[in-house]
């Protein structure tokens, strides 16, 4: 602090009481000083301080550059601005002001970029942008190209550049720089084209281009094109000759020559001429071979026995001619041979070929009978004696062969006697109608062979002890037979034991004269089917309470062991009725059971009713009321109800109430009797109870 003075010490003393000054960042600040004398008087100053920045950034950067071609149409150069700072120490902002840089244009542009600080000061950098070309235009590759000989007599060839693309915005100019192809000889040669943009980058390409002949040779037929034979005739072939568009000769062959003569049909015969650059020219001939001929055959007359196979005319048609290969059409025409029926007959055949050329014969069958008939019948016949049915001897004939179609005629010779056992013989002559005949015999024997029946025995069943033997043969009825009248019967099996329960086997036999026999089994079943016998012992079955009870007892019999049980639920302490039974059970299973009944009771009691007073006659309309009554049992009262209501008040008449009381089981019934009537008064001739009137005059 300057020009302090004191008004009696020279030197004065003086400090920095405080000071925040920042010099580093732009602000407003206070410094305190303070003065002071030997006498310790002092003076304090305060001093603003303003710290201000008026410098611009500081910066590097690329200020002069170039760039390709690009398609962009924006660009920002900020970022060739670097290292910038601010003596502040605080951020600073670099923009770009203006750009006039056209990106697809070769040339010189430039481009404004400001640098500001935070506090405003600001630097200004141009720069210098020149945007070059160093790419050279593209297109398609180009393959190799072929052309026909003599085809063109030049061609540009830049006009099959295909997809060229330049990347600026510049004209590409395109040339053939190398074009040395001969378009009438054939060969390969390379042709070179080129395309060039405005800042001379170029691009250029070498291709081949192959002149060919492709072109086959031209045929000319010798003679006509189409050529028409007889089947069997032969074609001398009359060849061709050729021509071609840059040989200046060419050789025809035949590439294929197959006619089959003896076969109708459309045939080929094809010529080849070949060239120099391997063209092939092909023409054919037509050969047409037609049938026009008829064919011949030779056939023979038939003579056959009626009755046989159909003829296959077609197998005997021999020597057959046809100028073609040809497979023939062999037809009947007309065929009427009547195979079973004796006579003469016509036969038409036809042979075509495959062109429709025929030939026809007509031949003579004779059909001849002179076999007879064939047939069976059996050697010998079985019958039994006694046979009375009527027998067609016709129906043993089988398997009749005729060849003809005549009706065969039967005639049957037979004395056969069914009713007498022997051998008899009948005879079978068969005759057509053609005079041809066969006999043969047959045997017939009559015999006894049947067995007698009888009536079914059906399983029998015996009782226990009912029989001690028993002839079996006595159930053998209704014994029939074909022939015999005598029989013999016996039993072949009897094992039946009589006195025991089971199931026995028994075999009966009846025998005719002639051993003819027949059995019959069936089953004896020994059964024991009784219930053994039981009776009650005499008893006294009523019983008063606290008395005591005897029981009697029963008594029984059976053939059998047998057991007794006995169920006793007599309570001779309480009134009731009680039920004893006996049950008695044979070996057999057979049951007996029989009922004793016992009852136990009081002495009878002593019932009263006793009726309410009520009024029992009245009028018709006049509603009755009930009074109801009272019971007495051995001194005991009760209330008594109404088991019936029997009363109709709209209609003059004797009506009742039955009152009922049930004790110890026993119902106890008591009615009271009332009288409906026109005037309320009682008829003489009605019963009257003066204790069921109310008091008043009941006259």
């Amino acid at each position: 602090m300057e020009g302090v003075t004191d008004n009696y010490d020279l030197d004065v003393g003086q400090m920095v009481v405080s000071n925040n000054v920042d010099l580093y960042t732009v602000g407003s600040y206070q410094v305190v000083f303070k003065a002071y004398d030997d006498s310790h008087n002092s003076l304090e100053k305060t001093m603003n301080v303003y710290v201000i920045d008026t410098t611009p950034p500081t910066y590097d950067g690329y200020f002069d550059f170039a760039i390709g071609i690009t398609s962009n149409t924006s660009f920002d150069f900020t970022d060739k601005i670097t290292n910038e700072i601010d003596n502040s120490g605080e951020a600073v902002t670099v923009y770009q002001i203006d750009c006039n840089v056209d990106g697809n244009t070769p040339g010189n542009y430039t481009a404004t970029i400001g640098i500001k600080d935070a506090y405003g000061n600001e630097a200004i950098q141009i720069i210098q942008i020149e945007v070059i070309d160093h790419t050279a235009p593209t297109f398609d590759y180009i393959n190799t190209q072929t052309i026909e000989v003599d085809q063109y007599q030049d061609i540009d060839w830049t006009t099959i550049i295909e997809n060229l693309f330049e990347d600026s915005d510049t004209l590409v100019t395109l040339e053939e720089i190398s074009d040395d192809v001969l378009y009438d000889t054939l060969g390969e040669y390379y042709v070179v084209v080129k395309a060039t943009d405005a800042s001379l980058n170029s691009k250029s390409q070498t291709f081949l281009v192959e002149v060919v002949d492709t072109q086959a040779p031209v045929i000319t037929l010798n003679g006509d094109s189409i050529i028409t034979l007889e089947a069997g005739d032969i074609y001398l072939n009359e060849g061709a000759t050729c021509t071609d568009n840059y040989d200046d000769a060419c050789t025809v062959s035949i590439g294929g020559f197959t006619v089959d003569y003896g076969t109708v049909g459309e045939y080929y015969i094809e010529y080849i001429a070949e060239d120099s650059s391997g063209n092939i020219g092909r023409l054919k001939r037509e050969v047409i071979v037609i049938d026009t001929i008829t064919p011949t055959f030779e056939v023979s007359d038939f003579i056959i026995q009626v009755g046989h196979d159909e003829i296959n005319f077609f197998y005997h048609i021999g020597l057959i001619e046809e100028n073609s290969d040809d497979e023939l059409i062999k037809e009947v025409i007309s065929n009427n041979v009547d195979y079973f029926v004796v006579g003469d007959y016509e036969v038409i055949l036809k042979v075509s070929d495959q062109s429709g050329n025929s030939t026809t014969k007509t031949i003579l069958v004779s059909v001849i009978d002179t076999i007879a008939p064939e047939f069976e019948i059996p050697e010998i016949l079985d019958y039994e004696v006694g046979f009375n049915e009527v027998i067609d001897w016709t129906t043993f004939i089988s398997n009749i062969v005729e060849n003809s179609l005549t009706e065969v005629v039967i005639t049957i010779t037979e004395n056969v006697n069914f009713n007498i056992i022997g051998s008899n013989r009948v005879e079978y002559t068969l005759s057509d109608g053609n005079g041809n005949s066969n006999t043969q015999s047959m045997r017939v024997v009559v015999r006894d062979t049947t067995s007698p029946t009888f009536d079914n025995i059906p399983n029998q069943t015996i009782e226990l002890g009912e029989y001690e033997t028993f002839d079996w043969t006595t159930l053998i009825t209704n014994i029939e037979d074909n022939y015999s009248e005598i029989f013999f019967l016996s039993e072949i099996k009897d094992d039946v034991d009589y006195s025991r329960v089971g199931s026995y086997l028994v075999i009966v036999e009846v025998k005719d004269n002639y051993s003819n026999t027949v059995t019959q089994e069936f089953t004896v079943n020994v059964v024991d089917t009784t219930k053994p016998l039981v009776m009650l012992n005499p008893s006294v079955d009523t019983i008063t309470v606290g008395s005591e009870y005897i029981d009697a007892g029963v008594i029984y019999s059976d053939l059998s062991e047998v057991t007794l049980e006995v169920d006793n639920l007599v309570d001779v302490d309480t009134p009731g009725t009680y039920l004893i039974t006996y049950t008695v059970t044979d070996a057999s299973g057979n049951i007996t059971i029989k009922k004793r009944y016992v009852t136990v009771k009081e002495a009878s009691p002593t019932v009263e009713f006793i009726l309410n007073n009520a009024v029992t006659t009245i009028k018709i309309n006049e509603t009755f009321i009930d009074t109801g009554c009272v019971v007495k049992i051995n001194d005991q009262t009760f209330d008594c109800t109404v088991k019936e209501y029997h009363i109709n008040n709209q209609e003059e008449g004797i009506y009742y109430i039955i009152y009922t009381y049930t004790y110890e089981g026993v119902e106890y019934e008591y009615y009271r009797f009332i009288f409906v009537t026109e005037d309320g008064f009682i008829p003489n001739n009605y019963f009257f109870k003066k204790e069921e009137e109310e008091e008043g005059d009941l006259s």
